[in-house]
């Protein structure tokens, strides 16, 4: 949620920040990042979070808005193409140092070490954001957060094993496609996110 959308006024423990405020799921004024935390998958400010809290508890907690599949793949479309455009520099930069021979022999010692460093970069990049706030950045766009059942924010243990999961799956093609329709699901859990213990939910 942009500034635009919460109003001019600033946030009231920083009155310096006037921009990116995003408005409290509960009382509804606008704050900044520092001062709103994930309650079950919705920002809340310091005062809010503590009733939220005791709702839950008391069985009176909203349930976790589950994200869609749709925008769950557009959200993974973004971060492939985001990853894809290194990858290809670097595979085109391999080739191209290889003296030019087309022969597969020439060729298949860099795409090797390049699909080695492409599952790689994918469990880092993943990992990396999602340990942060649960997003990565297709996430971002589409508003969308990885959190613990509970919906508080998931640990970086949880973020390593989920994107290691899911990368492991994908690689195993089967497996891959199983983890990929599971997110149809009643409660859109796939594979990785069984193994790892977390939900994926929309923000709004």
């Amino acid at each position: 949620m942009t500034q635009a959308s919460v109003g001019l006024a600033p946030c009231p423990n920083h009155p310096d920040v006037l921009s990116g405020l995003q408005r409290c799921a509960r009382c509804g004024v606008g704050y900044c990042g520092d001062c709103l935390v994930p309650v079950r998958g919705r920002l809340h400010c310091a005062n809010c979070k503590d009733e939220q809290l005791r709702d839950v508890m008391a069985g009176r907690g909203v349930a976790l808005a589950i994200a869609s599949p749709g925008r769950r793949f557009l959200a993974q479309f973004v971060d492939g193409l985001i990853l894809t455009v290194p990858f290809l520099v670097l595979l085109v930069g391999s080739i191209v140092t290889s003296k030019g021979r087309a022969d597969p022999e020439a060729l298949s010692n860099p795409f090797g070490l390049m699909m080695i460093l492409w599952l790689f970069g994918i469990v880092l990049y993943e990992a990396l954001f999602l340990s942060r706030n649960g997003q990565t950045p297709g996430k971002m766009a589409f508003k969308l957060r990885v959190v613990r059942p509970d919906g508080g924010k998931i640990s970086a243990g949880q973020a390593w094993g989920r994107a290691f999961s899911r990368s492991v799956l994908s690689f195993t093609r089967i497996l891959g496609i199983v983890d990929a329709v599971m997110v149809f699901s009643s409660e859109g859990r796939t594979l990785h996110d069984r193994m790892a213990r977390t939900r994926v939910v929309a923000l709004e």
